[in-house]
């Protein structure tokens, strides 16, 4: 069994940012791009040190463009990886493009991990730039109206509105319910796990979980979590499988390279079966909104799980 709950620390929030569109602007079928690109342009106007190397106290990098800090030796899992989370993810789905038009309201959902959401003024400051000085490939101009923290657990709140902030709500750790034998993974945004759609591998997708949770846990928190990684690798293995996914995705529009990229990654449900799930399963709750895989920071690699009670 897992020394701890993953969730013993990691704390989290959801944040809706209501606008007004002022002038025509493009939202594209999968609008991530779009969100992170905007993010990462203002932030780095408004709150980057404008150093070669980022001091440590850039908001910038510590947002957008974390440095990879030095892994231990017998760190595990931890070593696999070669490049740093970042504590957010725009919580985005697949939806028609469509042109807004002066007068219209659009939203976007943003996830704030952990520490984080100590910077939740200055974020939301950073979209309301963003939006000022134009969204999408038209650059069309919006205002930001609002802003709702939604927590875990407790009411939601209006942390800004008509120019005014008013104080976030504390934020307390996610209980995971008891595990479950069975269940069904539902893939809402594409889980791109670096595969580039050979054949699905399950251990990669539990693994990729793992770490993901690992990774955010130990650089966003105050402590690591104490997991066996490689039991958890062997356990993996072992648990019953049905896939049914394909390899599947969207189209993007890339300001930084002015181009249209692919977006890919598996879509479909996982089934999974077994006594070996339990220790996989707070993992898989708390990847439900951090999202797993490549480029969750645009919101791929979103799913569901569900428990499946199984015929006696």
């Amino acid at each position: 069994m897992l020394a701890e709950t993953p969730a013993s620390r990691l704390t989290f929030a959801e944040y809706r940012f209501l606008f007004r569109a002022i002038e025509v602007i493009e939202i594209p079928e999968f609008s991530g791009s779009l969100w992170r690109g905007a993010f990462g342009h203002a932030l780095k106007q408004l709150h980057c040190c404008q150093q070669r190397l980022h001091t440590p106290d850039c908001l910038y990098a510590r947002l957008f463009e974390p440095p990879m800090p030095e892994v231990r030796e017998n760190a595990g899992i931890l070593r696999s990886t070669g490049t740093f989370p970042v504590p957010y993810v725009f919580r985005v789905q697949r939806q028609p493009a469509r042109q807004l038009q002066p007068g219209d309201w659009f939203s976007v959902k943003l996830l704030l991990v952990a520490q984080a959401n100590q910077y939740v003024r200055a974020i939301i400051e950073t979209l309301q730039h963003a939006a000022r000085q134009g969204l999408g490939k038209g650059r069309g101009r919006a205002r930001l109206q609002e802003v709702v923290q939604w927590p875990v657990y407790g009411n939601a709140s209006v942390l800004y509105a008509d120019d005014l902030f008013f104080r976030a709500a504390a934020l307390e750790p996610l209980i995971c319910p008891e595990p479950a034998t069975a269940a069904r993974v539902h893939f809402l945004t594409p889980v791109n796990l670096g595969d580039h759609g050979e054949s699905f591998v399950v251990e990669r997708f539990l693994m990729g979980v793992v770490r993901r949770v690992s990774l955010l846990h130990r650089f966003y928190t105050d402590a690591p979590l104490a997991v066996d990684f490689g039991q958890l690798k062997q356990q993996a293995s072992r648990i019953h499988h049905q896939a049914n996914v394909w390899s599947g995705g969207w189209q993007r529009y890339s300001s930084r390279q002015q181009s249209v990229q692919p977006v890919y990654g598996w879509l479909g449900d996982v089934f999974l079966q077994g006594a070996e799930l339990a220790d996989f399963w707070p993992y898989l709750h708390l990847g439900q909104w951090l999202h797993t895989g490549k480029s969750t920071n645009m919101g791929l690699g979103r799913y569901e799980l569900q428990r499946v009670i199984l015929d006696s």
